[in-house]
């Protein structure tokens, strides 16, 4: 198994400054939220996403893949109503796939709750279509570039949309395709224990196959083992599927200061005490 982070926790620092820190503090590799990256995501230039690969490849870092796909710019939606804003929003994911391949990564974590949540006056089924349409429109990219888009599910106080495991496994079910799969969230699977019954460890042996990336935080938001969130049954889940991937730290504070290294510090700490011991 591998650790990553994600690279949004590092607010005022290039993605080249990030590289270089999360190399040294021993992470294998980094998730990449877009935003962080330009102000314009689709002039964003294969220059500046070659570059990234190569400052990458320099330091031992994999670049996993991208994640935080939609909160910017306002807009974005793949379940809106309005076909025109799914096919502005295909086209973000179409230049998140080209920097996804150029930087060396292969994954595209769908999570952005107000994204795909839908509204008054729509149904549950028509969204879950909605969306399955959606993805089934973008398998041809996602397949021949070798790219997968993991579905994320969220708590319900977050979007109305795939707010159970086995609901986004249904999605990635129904289109029959590699190219989409599962990202479990630690807070996540700890809501849907607390709702559904579902056990960390259940939801892994759901997520089965499908299952291709992981996050984790605690409930404080920041690093696994500096809150009060308990992580035994994640980390024995972890061991149970025997799995090889990556897992990132993702978290929701912002850096101040030296705060943003001295929690991937704490991150990296926790992995190692927590998924290495004997």
């Amino acid at each position: 198994m591998k650790f990553s982070l994600c690279n949004e926790l590092y607010k005022e620092r290039t993605i080249f400054e990030v590289i270089e820190s999360v190399a040294r503090l021993g992470y294998d590799g980094l998730e990449v939220a877009p935003f962080t990256l330009t102000d314009d995501i689709p002039a964003f230039p294969l220059r500046k996403q070659r570059e990234i690969a190569r400052c990458a490849s320099e330091n031992g870092i994999e670049v996993l893949g991208l994640h935080w796909l939609l909160s910017y710019p306002e807009g974005l939606h793949v379940v809106s109503r309005d076909d025109k804003v799914r096919r502005k929003t295909r086209d973000f994911f179409l230049k998140f796939i080209e920097i996804a391949v150029n930087t060396g990564g292969t994954l595209l974590t769908l999570g952005s709750p107000g994204q795909r949540s839908f509204g008054e006056g729509d149904t549950h089924g028509e969204a879950l279509k909605r969306l399955a349409d959606f993805l089934s429109g973008l398998l041809p990219d996602l397949e021949s570039h070798r790219v997968t888009i993991c579905l994320e599910p969220l708590e319900a106080e977050l979007t109305n949309l795939l707010n159970r495991t086995q609901e986004a496994c249904g999605v990635a079910d129904s289109l029959g395709s590699s190219s989409i799969g599962i990202t479990l969230d630690a807070h996540f699977m700890r809501w849907e224990k607390e709702h559904f019954g579902t056990s960390e460890r259940e939801a892994f042996k759901i997520a089965g196959p499908r299952l291709r990336h992981l996050h984790i935080q605690d409930d404080n938001s920041r690093a696994p083992g500096t809150g009060n969130a308990d992580f035994s049954e994640y980390v024995q889940g972890v061991r149970d599927i025997n799995w090889e991937g990556f897992i990132s730290m993702e978290t929701f504070a912002s850096e101040e200061g030296e705060e943003g290294e001295d929690i991937a510090k704490a991150g990296i700490a926790f992995f190692k005490e927590n998924f290495f011991k004997k």
